[in-house]
């Protein structure tokens, strides 16, 4: 892909995020405009700042895709055509990278930890962040084979352990 092509695809997605951004700042500051906030003034809103940074995102993205369509010398149908085959081709060549399969797999892992793991009940235990994060650090390590089993173990504990008394004992705050 050209650099043109990595801008256009890079300014879609950031649009999308900048959507994101701005719908949840402004829920932030419908929530913060009831009892027990009633915060009145959108300025002084804790949503203010994200409902800013998400419309600026979105008009900076919305250049980005202005420029990636400009070329000296060609028409604007001929640019967009350049930009449609080059997206195709690079997504093409990029599901036969066997290493997107290992990203997307990894990414599974971390969503699974972020979304599952992270606070799961089972019946009346509550998993405790060191054993999830534990799991999750250990089931990546073994993953990606970055280490033997028993130094994934190794490195899975002296971590929760350090994580664990740090935020327990240095920040006196309490992990999920």
């Amino acid at each position: 892909m050209n650099k043109k092509t990595k801008d256009l695809v890079l300014a879609i997605i950031c649009i999308f995020f900048g959507i994101y951004v701005t719908a949840e700042g402004l829920n932030i500051c419908k929530v913060a405009s009831v009892k027990p906030y009633n915060v009145a003034k959108f300025s002084l809103s804790p949503g203010f700042l994200p409902t800013v940074l998400g419309v600026l995102l979105i008009v900076f993205s919305l250049l980005l895709v202005f420029f990636s369509f400009r070329e000296e010398g060609k028409k604007l149908g001929e640019v967009a055509k350049e930009r449609k085959e080059d997206i195709v081709e690079g997504v093409k060549r990029t599901s036969k990278d066997p290493d997107t399969y290992r990203m997307i797999i990894g990414m599974v892992i971390m969503a699974v930890f972020s979304f599952f793991l992270v606070g799961l009940r089972i019946g009346g235990f509550k998993f405790p962040f060191y054993l999830s994060g534990g799991i999750f650090m250990f089931v990546l390590l073994m993953y990606l084979g970055a280490v033997k089993w028993w130094q994934a173990l190794i490195i899975t504990v002296v971590t929760m352990l350090l994580i664990t008394v740090l935020f327990q004992y240095g920040f006196r705050a309490v992990l999920p």
